[in-house]
């Protein structure tokens, strides 16, 4: 959709599909350091400083509604609920990233549970399935994102499922046990 660095003339709402946003790292690979989904804003990065501080890719067949900034700067004018929800949008990924930040402290059990429950909750709020749903991205991405090594995803995934919390098929997800899945968020070991 956008590269790191490339000027920013507008911000995006996810329609269908995922992307993920990566961080660049001096002499690396970018980072993923998020997905964003139906319903989510998306270069909002590029509002201070006119460039986008990031790289959203999209993760497959994905559709966006595009909002040129210039636009929204007169259209805020004559529609403040628009001002209002985009200000709601922004707060509400700020809050995300911060939560994302504690997450890397936590044992690698919670950071998965959580990025699970994350995604039921997105769903949820969406009026979609909570329970069952298919996970866009790939397991390595997953792994960057929640700094773990793939392998580390596998054996998660593995022993959930073998505790009958959640199964995931493929790119299918099916949570078994929601209130098992929030006991191992607020695992400490």
């Amino acid at each position: 959709l956008y590269t790191s660095g490339q000027k920013a003339d507008d911000l995006y709402v996810v329609k269908s599909g995922a992307l993920k946003i990566m961080t660049p790292l001096c002499g690396q690979d970018a980072h993923v350091s998020g997905f964003r989904m139906a319903g989510d804003l998306v270069g909002a990065c590029g509002l201070t400083g006119g460039h986008y501080a990031f790289t959203a890719q999209a993760l497959d067949r994905t559709t966006v509604c595009r909002l040129p900034l210039d636009r929204l700067r007169d259209a805020s004018l004559r529609q403040p609920a628009l001002v209002q929800g985009l200000f709601q949008a922004l707060a509400i990924q700020a809050a995300q990233a911060q939560r994302q930040v504690t997450r890397t402290n936590l044992p690698a059990l919670a950071r998965f549970a959580i990025f699970i429950k994350d995604l039921s909750t997105h769903h949820k709020k969406r009026l979609l399935s909570s329970k069952e749903f298919e996970l866009p991205m790939p397991r390595t991405d997953i792994a960057d994102f929640l700094a773990l090594a793939p392998e580390t995803i596998s054996r998660l995934i593995a022993n959930l499922s073998s505790k009958q919390i959640l199964t995931i098929e493929g790119k299918t997800v099916k949570i078994l046990d929601m209130d098992a899945l929030e006991a191992a968020c607020e695992t400490l070991s």
